[in-house]
């Protein structure tokens, strides 16, 4: 808590936890109490503090969210046009689709990863892949690798045999003309801080 008392001024702020809010693989976080609890009591304390990326494991596969917010229900309860901040991928990959994320000055929503493929891989339960999930895999294993530059935040989980399965983007304070040429599906390689 002290250290996102302290990151109030910090460009990118990411916060690690073991047992994931949100997971339907060898762990339910509809069932178990421990993840039932962080996702009602962590959660909204995460959000409010502004953090972009939440990274846990415990559950022994990949998932990830989508850039979302207010979502401390069950699985049932996620409703995309309520929780979701924006309606892209999260890839920054010239598509209207793939439209990477962006922070706005209010810096809402997180994303939200289980990355516990590293060690093993083991089943999934009822309802997987999770409702607020964008991506979930739990064939092959695989490590996270993030970069961040100036504004720029990349996420890429990188599987055993050296390919990126999932890759996305957070950017923050760009210009309302790159924010533009982004949503009309233009690649921009280096995006101008504001």
């Amino acid at each position: 808590m002290k250290d996102l008392i302290h990151s109030k001024d910090k460009k990118w702020k990411v916060v690690l936890i073991h047992h994931p809010p949100y997971s339907k693989g060898s762990h339910d976080s509809d069932k178990e109490k421990q993840l039932i609890q962080i996702r009602e009591i962590i959660v909204p304390v995460v959000e409010s503090y502004g953090v972009d990326l939440v990274l846990s494991g415990h559950s022994h596969l990949y998932e990830r969210t989508k850039l979302i917010a207010g979502y401390t229900g069950f699985e049932k309860d996620y409703d995309s046009l309520k929780h979701e901040v924006q309606h892209s991928s999260g890839r920054f990959d010239g598509t209207k689709k793939g439209m990477p994320y962006i922070q706005k000055k209010d810096n809402k929503g997180t994303v939200y990863v289980v990355a516990g493929s590293g060690g093993q891989l083991s089943r999934t339960t009822e309802g997987y892949p999770h409702n607020a999930h964008f991506y979930s895999d739990n064939t092959v294993p695989g490590s996270l690798m993030i970069e961040t530059k100036s504004n720029i935040l990349t996420v890429k989980w990188l599987t055993n045999d050296g390919s990126i399965k999932d890759e996305f983007t957070l950017l923050k304070d760009i210009s309302s003309a790159n924010e533009r040429l982004l949503k009309s599906g233009k690649i921009i390689r280096e995006l101008k801080i504001d």
